[in-house]
């Protein structure tokens, strides 16, 4: 069993007081257990002035985690705060690695030996895996997924892809210990009796508009072409601009189902990026989304998960492009969420650029996805 205790502090310019002020919190003395690992989501500066190696010194266990444009714990939210889970077990082991930057032209290599420089130090077969893994703008994250599912014959992943406060989101750092790396994947491996329950909640497809279209042209992971005209010619008919492609959902119905896909950049001959692979002759609807419609899934979701009474914490990821969508007002979802959980269990969120959880597929198994504009939790 897992017990899970949170964190965080707004102290960005001094890391002892940083430091004091999370370990008062955490009060470790009376709550640690055999085992334990740290999950960190920060802003980048509390990296740059030192809070996270400083925190990393302080704390008797491994840390692990990436930077994020808001997260949440304790009831407080924000932009510029550090939030810390401890995960501290008698009967689970934890072990975390981090790679190198990864060059997506050779992937394979280097995640798996990421993975197995985290199982060596767990010492067997990891039985759950939380992963923070990088942005790239010009190749999707599903292709670090299936190197990582590779890597460790399908291991359940939970977690989300890095992101900072830069134009267009570009960077993002993850964290192992005193290290950190942009454009890396940080890994966190657990064993034992360890049991995360999974749920994902994606834009509803009734708050988009009615107005669809279809994909005439597909290759890979790329949208050349929505009803004969490149994808940047289509979001241009219906009234959307080429800069704001990242923030709107794109939602994918090929018959046996629907999936919302990232755009994670517009090459220059106007054709889309994709976080997936989108069928081609699939139905296509972009556009903007009901902000109501998009609270309401939300609390429909969090009712969900609180209703599994047995579990000892929260993790969850929002899609950075969900909080977007509330123009000024970026946290309400966040907001929303964390107010609902309250005291009731120990709950980290924060942002992500891409979503990790797995999924059953039609034979009821666990197949790890990743999603965009979702909500997704793990129930520990």
């Amino acid at each position: 069993m897992i017990r899970m205790y949170t964190a965080c502090t707004e102290e960005m310019d001094d890391p002892e007081l940083a430091v004091m002020e999370i370990v008062s919190k955490l009060a470790l003395k009376t709550r640690l257990m055999r085992n334990a690992v740290g999950i960190i989501a920060c802003d980048y500066e509390f990296i740059e002035t030192g809070v996270v190696q400083a925190l990393s010194r302080a704390l008797p266990f491994e840390v692990a985690g990436c930077t994020t444009l808001s997260s949440a714990a304790q009831g407080i939210s924000g932009a510029e705060i550090l939030c810390i889970s401890v995960l501290t077990s008698d009967d689970v082991r934890f072990a975390a690695a981090l790679s190198p930057p990864l060059n997506m032209d050779d992937i394979d290599i280097p995640v798996r030996r990421t993975f197995e420089e985290a199982r060596g130090a767990l010492g067997q077969a990891p039985d759950f895996m939380l992963a923070y893994l990088p942005f790239i703008p010009d190749r999707s994250g599903s292709l670090i997924l299936r190197a990582l599912d590779a890597a460790s014959g399908g291991v359940p992943v939970f977690g989300g892809l890095s992101c900072a406060q830069v134009p267009n989101f570009t960077e993002g750092w993850a964290i192992h210990n005193e290290a950190s790396r942009n454009g890396a994947a940080a890994l966190v491996l657990m064993a034992g009796n360890v049991r995360p329950r999974f749920f994902v909640n994606s834009i509803p497809e009734s708050a988009l508009p009615e107005e669809r279209g279809v994909i005439t042209d597909a290759e890979g992971f790329i949208i050349k072409k929505i009803n004969n005209v490149t994808f940047a010619e289509y979001i241009k008919k219906i009234g959307l601009r080429e800069m704001l492609s990242q923030a709107i959902p794109l939602v994918v119905n090929s018959g046996s189902g629907s999936i919302a896909l990232g755009v994670q950049s517009i090459t220059k001959e106007g054709y889309a990026v994709c976080s997936m692979e989108p069928p081609e002759n699939a139905h296509v609807a972009l556009g903007q989304v009901e902000r109501r419609r998009l609270l309401e899934a939300a609390e429909e979701a969090t009712k969900t998960l609180l209703e599994v009474t047995d579990g000892q914490g929260i993790l969850i990821h929002l899609c950075l492009a969900r909080s977007l969508l509330f123009g000024t007002n970026t946290q309400a979802e966040m907001r929303l969420v964390m107010e609902m959980i309250g005291d009731t269990r120990p709950c980290q969120i924060s942002y992500s650029a891409g979503e990790l959880c797995p999924v059953l597929d039609e034979r009821h198994a666990a197949r790890n996805r990743l999603h965009n504009y979702a909500y997704i939790a793990c129930v520990l």
